[in-house]
């Protein structure tokens, strides 16, 4: 199966990185691995991408909220890591706003 280019350049702009990157995943993971059930699941990532993006707003905690958090960068965050795990690619989830910790020892 194959993504078209539109859909190639939302996942890029979405784990950001390039669609070379992206097209070159596709082909290491082969058609044994991308299939039609592979591609519903990496378009159903890119649907709650661009539908959630009026959730993409954080609302701070007031009285008229009564004291909820509204953050969107966590619906982000796990949009990345299950992009990034249909790609087999963790080190995707890291970036476009991920925190990196190096411990030196």
């Amino acid at each position: 199966m194959a993504l078209t280019e539109a859909q190639l350049l939302t996942v890029a702009k979405i784990v950001a990185v390039t669609v070379v990157d992206i097209e070159d995943q596709i082909e290491w993971l082969g058609a044994g691995y991308a299939t039609s059930a592979w591609q519903t699941a990496v378009e159903a990532e890119i649907t709650r991408w661009t539908t959630a993006g009026v959730d993409f707003v954080a609302i701070e905690p007031k009285e008229k909220n009564f004291g909820a958090k509204i953050d969107p960068t966590h619906a982000k965050n796990d949009i990345r890591r299950n992009l990034a795990t249909l790609f087999q690619r963790p080190d995707w989830a890291l970036t476009g706003g991920g925190a990196v910790r190096t411990i030196r020892g």
